[in-house]
């Protein structure tokens, strides 16, 4: 179960910078201004500053696929902020978001909600794909192996933060501050861009500030809830196992040990009441 840092994929950023970095190092007369960083590789060269010339492009490894990464996982609320406003005024293109620092460290399994007419697109995401043929038994095990963890189980919810209808760009601040205001999404919310992922996911609470990977324990096998099968065969199997009546569709409801709330406040609470600051420009 990765972590929300994980999909934040703040990674790329950094490692941009060192490559940058390095480079101008090892080629002290460069024009720092002529040296740019690639971190989409289907990015044609010359739409990278073509406008300078003896541009140098460099290319730095994105470890996720577009369609999993989000950088505003975790975002609780939005809000009107002084300093913000003073710097930016006319041109924010809506109030600032807030990302939860505590939520950086919640972690997530990760499923898509298989339906009618619904076929997800999974070449960003391997050849073959696990099908839980019993998600009510897959809670019940997870209910068992948390222990005395909060997790919930549900689907995510599709919404953006904030209405924007024109061009425009995120900007993260340095700084992080104090937030103690009403907390209205939380880590079953995502923007509306993901939405044809349909995700159902398991929440993990452990209350513990650690953002690498965990994993849970349902015992030492579940192919009697699940069956693994390559992309190309999945729905094929999924009519096979509908015909049979060997296969369960999940509902709707969210399961688990805590409330929504109580788990928003609780991830709150590991992260110090601290959130990032995001604007939009446009």
């Amino acid at each position: 179960m990765n972590t929300l840092h994980f999909f934040w994929n703040e990674y790329k950023l950094q490692q941009a910078e060192e490559i940058k970095r390095e480079y101008i190092r090892k080629h002290p007369f460069i024009n720092p201004d002529k040296v740019f960083v690639k971190m989409d590789k289907s990015l044609p060269d010359d739409e990278i500053r073509r406008d300078i010339p003896g541009t140098v492009i460099l290319e730095a490894d994105n470890k996720l696929a577009r369609e999993q990464e989000d950088i505003l996982e975790g975002t609780i609320a939005t809000t009107e902020i002084d300093f913000v406003k003073q710097d930016l005024g006319e041109h924010l293109a809506g109030e600032p978001l807030l990302r939860s620092v505590g939520y950086q460290y919640c972690n997530v399994c990760c499923f898509y909600m298989y339906g009618i007419n619904c076929i997800p697109n999974m070449d960003s995401f391997g050849p073959y794909v696990a099908i839980i043929k019993d998600p009510d038994e897959l809670i019940r095990r997870v209910d068992k192996a948390v222990g005395g963890y909060q997790y919930i189980c549900g689907p995510v919810e599709y919404k953006d933060p904030i209405e924007v209808h024109r061009h425009h760009v995120l900007l993260k601040t340095d700084t992080t501050i104090d937030f103690n205001g009403n907390i209205n999404r939380d880590c079953f919310t995502k923007i509306r861009r993901y939405s044809d992922q349909r995700e159902w996911r398991v929440a993990l609470y452990r209350g513990v500030k650690e953002t690498d990977a965990y994993t849970l324990k349902l015992g030492r096998d579940i192919r009697d809830i699940a069956c693994v099968v390559k992309k190309e065969d999945l729905d094929k199997t999924i009519y096979d196992l509908k015909k049979r009546r060997q296969i369960c569709f999940g509902n709707e409801r969210y399961d688990g040990n805590v409330s929504r709330q109580e788990m928003k406040e609780l991830f709150h609470q590991l992260g110090d009441h601290k959130v990032e600051v995001f604007s939009t420009l446009g």
